[in-house]
């Protein structure tokens, strides 16, 4: 139990930081000007947060979770990236040329 608790804080506060921490971090990136920090945390947030929901899916339940659940979990966390990266681009769009 103790495990499942570690594993609960640190998800949320994962969460929480690639959440609100590209509001503030929004100054260019030094090797490529172009891009900002905030568009690197906003790529790395599905990178980062899947693992930790698969942690508590495994530490969670009484047993392992199996493959059926697992596949389920996968499938679901699969668009997450796609769409996560089609709203950034939409919102940069947007942003760099109001008229649009």
């Amino acid at each position: 139990m103790k495990r499942l608790s570690t594993v609960i804080l640190v998800f949320t506060i994962a969460l929480a930081f690639f959440i609100f921490a590209p509001a503030f971090l929004n100054q260019p990136f030094s090797p490529n000007p172009h891009l900002k920090i905030a568009d690197l945390l906003d790529l790395f947030t599905p990178l980062v947060v899947i693992p930790l929901y698969y942690l508590l899916l495994y530490y969670g339940g009484n047993q392992q979770p199996g493959l059926r659940s697992t596949i389920v979990l996968a499938d679901r966390c699969m668009p997450w990236p796609s769409t996560h990266r089609e709203a950034k681009t939409r919102n940069t769009i947007v942003l760099r040329n109001p008229g649009c």
